[in-house]
């Protein structure tokens, strides 16, 4: 028997009712402890058998969830900041081949998105499917590894 129940046990129900209710409230949460230990010790060993699977479902799942942070680093890399186009950027060289920017167009869009107007939530939404695709095509190719054991 386990503890807690035997404490319950040592209690007469008739006097304290809750003490059984609290015992096996305690052994759940004494199996719940286990499963998410277990869990997480499989989990780590996955990850270090399969490091590029792992790195693409957690990294797929972080922009899927998140993806204004991945954003927000790229289009200020590429020039399209807050301030507009940054001179001598990757966006200042394709602005001057586009010429006049069309409204609604990529460029725009992306201009838009680096200012943090509209264009932010289509750019968002965009880097957002792509990262739960990357995490959804890695975890379905570790399912079928698994089925027809294969090793990735």
């Amino acid at each position: 028997m386990v503890p807690s129940r035997q404490l319950a046990a040592t209690i007469s129900p008739a006097i304290n009712p809750r003490a059984v209710a609290g015992a096996a409230l305690a052994d759940f949460g004494e199996g719940a402890a286990d499963l998410v230990k277990n869990a997480a010790k499989a989990s780590a060993k996955h990850a270090s058998e399969h490091p590029i699977m792992t790195a693409a479902i957690v990294g797929g799942v972080l922009v899927a969830v998140a993806p204004q942070l991945l954003v927000t680093l790229a289009l200020n890399a590429a020039g399209f900041s807050a301030n507009g186009v940054a001179a001598g950027s990757i966006a200042a060289g394709a602005q001057s081949s586009i010429g006049n920017v069309a409204a609604g167009s990529a460029f725009a869009t992306l201009q838009s998105a680096g200012a943090g107007g509209a264009g932010a939530t289509v750019v968002n939404g965009i880097i957002s499917t792509a990262g739960a695709s990357v995490a959804g095509v890695a975890s379905g190719a570790k399912f079928l590894s698994s089925r027809f054991k294969t090793k990735l």
